[in-house]
């Protein structure tokens, strides 16, 4: 039984109490929760969310079992499509660069001599449109 200070806070207690006893002595034994009962209540709607829509089971589902052949396939796609093309691109690049070394000379007049016949290679292309 619950201490309580004063007299008469507790014959507050002992009058709630007593009334609470009578009162499920009246209603009999269907007032009492029963977990499996309150379960087997349970509409779709609350199924989801007692397990947590079901985020966990599904990771575990698709990682686990055909997601795992899945992640594979895809970072062997990654390491030989993906990084083959960036490869190649720098290798193309590369070799370009290595054939193109020959045109550096570093003398001014080479690079206006480059700068005037684009020029010119520019003007032709726009005056050959301009006559069709």
């Amino acid at each position: 039984m619950l201490r309580h200070k004063t007299p008469a806070r507790q014959g507050i207690f002992i009058v709630k109490r007593d009334a609470l006893e009578i009162g499920d002595q009246i209603a009999g034994d269907n007032r009492r929760i029963r977990p499996a009962a309150i379960r087997a209540q349970q509409s779709l709607r609350q199924k989801p969310l007692l397990h947590a829509w079901y985020v966990d089971e599904t990771y575990a589902k698709v990682a686990g079992g055909p997601g795992l052949k899945g992640f594979d396939l895809a970072a062997l796609f990654d390491r030989r499509i993906i990084d083959g093309a960036v490869n190649g691109v720098a290798t193309a690049a590369r070799g370009l660069g290595t054939s193109m070394q020959s045109l550096q000379t570093g003398y001014v007049r080479n690079s206006a001599l480059g700068i005037v016949v684009g020029s010119v290679a520019v003007v032709a292309w726009f005056l050959s449109r301009l006559w069709q």
